[in-house]
């Protein structure tokens, strides 16, 4: 027998130790890189790349700023660049909370945990002595898309000339904008009384001109919704038409445009858009937008895994008095697809309690959440979500259409049709807010925007309960009103 080369055998267990050694180290610089799940890149939600929001619950220091940068450094090393940060903050400088934008190259590569079942983050959340940070990516908030076109141009009745007998209800639109040149629409407009629009900040709020709400994209007072299928817009004649018909409350309208011409906002100008409204006094927020997250569905009671914007919006939200009505969601081919691969089952995509989409599956019994979505009055639209624990309304669709179950677009001649759970939320935001009163939302006046539940008794005979509806579990009680 041929004799081995004990020398060869040593070479060769030298160079496997070495290849096992750079296959799970980084670089020279000896940082470990942290395992990652193979299917996390479809289980996130889509995000911007090289951002890191960062929320502090007091004014930080510059020594604690410093600490932050450390730790980067200490955990990415040479893949980042900590002196080349770039940060932003919300335009509104009276918002009273401290969030910054951060921006390097490879910098959210900082969160390696994401949430799991039961919403629980390891990484997110520092305490550092007496102040609290809170880290996250920088999630895109889209449009849910309908098939709607940019339509005939509306007509609308000036608001004066109709006659409200009750109160002035300001609804916050956040969305891609609005079409300003429609006739008469700065009627039905929220204006901020102390701006002049004469190219400064009159009121000290470090925005200049925000006369009619504020452009958090290109971060202008240039409202304007350029958005192809001008979906803001549609979906500001849904809430406009609801207040035209009901003759009841005067509504005004805030316009934030936190979302981009490909439809596309980002979770940063969300929640300062929520906060330029929480400072203004708006009652309620439309939002017919949000996400979805493909890990673990939330177990009953559990935490969402999406802090701050809960929070924010269950408790600061409400806390103020607001609010909060927003889409269901729809069917995205691109997020379905990624939905299939990080294994849900097709029959599944639908269903929220088997794949979540946010905010609205912050809408749990007794806040001042309302999710909402189309329907028939015995199921869902087959093109959006659904969920008896999550859904709270539904809008009875106009006719269904080549699979889509859509609403006659308002306030216009001849006939034009859109379908979306962002039309149906318009629908519900308009007739919850046309009727009622404003005390319902002001806690120091008796009312109590963390429950939800009056504000479905102020819509009277208008709310109705299909038994299918609620025996197939598809929205709470099987709750939906009438669009026509």
């Amino acid at each position: 027998m041929k004799r081995r080369n004990p020398i060869l055998l040593i070479v060769i267990i030298i160079i496997i130790i070495i290849l096992l050694l750079l296959r799970y180290c980084s670089s020279c610089s000896g940082h470990v890189k942290p395992q990652k799940d193979s299917l996390v890149q479809y289980k996130l939600p889509e995000y911007y790349p090289d951002q890191l929001v960062v929320l502090f619950n007091k004014k930080p220091s510059a020594s604690l700023i410093n600490k932050i940068k450390g730790d980067i450094k200490d955990s990415l090393g040479t893949e980042i660049d900590t002196a080349g940060i770039t940060v932003a903050t919300c335009s509104n400088c009276g918002t009273g909370f401290y969030m910054e934008l951060w921006k390097a190259k490879n910098i959210h590569s900082y969160l390696h945990a994401e949430p799991v079942q039961g919403g629980t983050h390891t990484d997110n959340t520092k305490t550092v002595g007496d102040t609290i940070v809170t880290m996250f990516r920088n999630y895109k908030m889209k449009i849910s898309p309908g098939n709607g076109k940019d339509p005939n141009q509306y007509t609308l009745v000036p608001s004066d000339r109709i006659q409200h007998t009750k109160d002035t209800v300001t609804v916050a639109l956040l969305d891609s904008g609005l079409d300003t040149s429609i006739n008469n629409i700065k009627t039905y407009l929220w204006r901020n009384v102390k701006e002049s629009g004469n190219n400064r900040d009159d009121d000290s709020n470090c925005l200049t001109d925000d006369e009619y709400g504020w452009n958090f994209v290109d971060t202008t007072g240039n409202i304007n919704d350029d958005a192809p299928d001008k979906h803001g817009t549609h979906v500001a004649m849904f809430i406009i038409n609801e207040f035209q018909r009901e003759r009841t409350n005067n509504l005004k309208l805030m316009v934030l445009k936190t979302h981009d011409r490909n439809s596309e906002g980002s979770l940063f100008n969300v929640i300062c858009a929520m906060l330029y409204a929480a400072d203004h006094h708006a009652n309620v927020i439309n939002a017919s937008w949000g996400f979805y997250s493909n890990f673990p569905p939330l177990p009953d009671g559990g935490k969402t895994g999406y802090e701050p914007l809960d929070s924010i919006i269950t408790q600061v939200m409400a806390s103020k008095g607001i609010l909060f009505v927003t889409a269901a969601g729809n069917r995205m081919a691109s997020e379905d697809e990624k939905a299939e691969k990080a294994g849900i089952a097709v029959a599944d995509l639908r269903n929220l309690k088997k794949r979540n989409f946010f905010p609205a599956c912050f809408a749990t019994n007794g806040n001042n959440v309302i999710a909402v979505t189309t329907v028939t009055d015995t199921a869902v639209s087959p093109t959006q979500n659904y969920s008896s624990e999550y859904v709270d309304l539904g809008v009875l669709g106009d006719r269904f259409t080549d699979g889509f179950l859509m609403f006659k677009v308002p306030l216009m001649p001849g006939e034009a049709y859109v379908s979306g759970s962002s039309y149906a939320t318009g629908i519900v935001t308009g007739r919850i807010a046309a009727g009622s009163p404003t005390y319902m939302y002001n806690p120091r006046r008796g009312g109590n925007a963390y429950n939800k539940t009056p504000f479905f008794q102020a819509l009277g005979g208008g709310l109705q309960r299909s038994a299918a509806l609620r025996d197939k579990a598809e929205v709470k009680d099987g709750n939906y009103i009438k669009h026509r």
